[in-house]
């Protein structure tokens, strides 16, 4: 359960981080 709340993290932390850069 851990393991999948920090995948889900870290993914919306990555589609974060390409909007910002597409800025």
């Amino acid at each position: 359960m851990i393991i999948s709340s920090f995948l889900l993290g870290a993914e919306k932390k990555a589609l974060t981080e390409i909007m910002t850069n597409e800025t």
